[in-house]
């Protein structure tokens, strides 16, 4: 243990932040929303799940938080059994912005493997100046398709592929390559 003064706390808490702030490649890791994989991991394909919590969010997505204090999201649900406690802050607009400012409290943005599809990501946000109430992350709600289309991610490589999830149920897209995932016991024919 080391003894460090009450009034130089800022300093050494900026100075171990600044010495613990790993840099993730790869991955984007900017913007509010949650991203969907499929990930493969020793020869079997897995759900995974990223949640970005670092950007701004406009305020019709908070509906009934009143923008005079900040307020916490506080990981629940399936999202509190792979995150614990609070992950991000909401910081209310000030001056001339008209949107929220969401900074993550921890590292969120890597893979979440093992995270279902059919689970929605959820929150519960709570201010000082209102009650909790439960909030689905952007983007989070629960996949509850048969089939969900995915394409490469661009940090997809041979040894570690990594699909991203593009759309639920038929898709008409110009990409070279599409993936599907349907239940094990549907089976697909040619119509010609």
């Amino acid at each position: 243990p080391i003894y460090v003064p009450a009034e130089d706390e800022a300093l050494i808490t900026e100075l171990l932040t600044g010495l613990l702030d790993e840099k993730m490649t790869g991955l984007t890791t900017e913007g509010v929303e949650v991203r969907r994989y499929l990930v493969k991991c020793k020869r079997e394909w897995h759900p995974a799940l990223q949640l970005l919590a670092d950007g701004e969010i406009p305020p019709a997505k908070l509906p009934g938080l009143p923008v005079a204090s900040r307020a916490r999201a506080i990981a629940t649900g399936e999202l509190g059994k792979h995150l614990a406690g609070e992950v991000a802050l909401f910081e209310p607009p000030a001056g001339e912005q008209r949107r929220w400012r969401v900074r993550p409290y921890m590292r969120t943005a890597r893979l979440l493997t093992d995270f279902p599809f059919t689970a929605p990501v959820t929150t519960t946000v709570s201010s000082p100046d209102c009650a909790p109430y439960s909030w689905t992350w952007p983007r989070g709600d629960a996949l509850r398709s048969d089939v969900l289309v995915f394409e490469p991610d661009e940090d997809s490589t041979p040894h570690e592929p990594l699909l991203r999830f593009f759309r639920a149920g038929s898709v008409s897209s110009p990409a070279k390559a599409l993936y599907v995932l349907v239940p094990r016991d549907w089976a697909i024919e040619p119509t010609a």
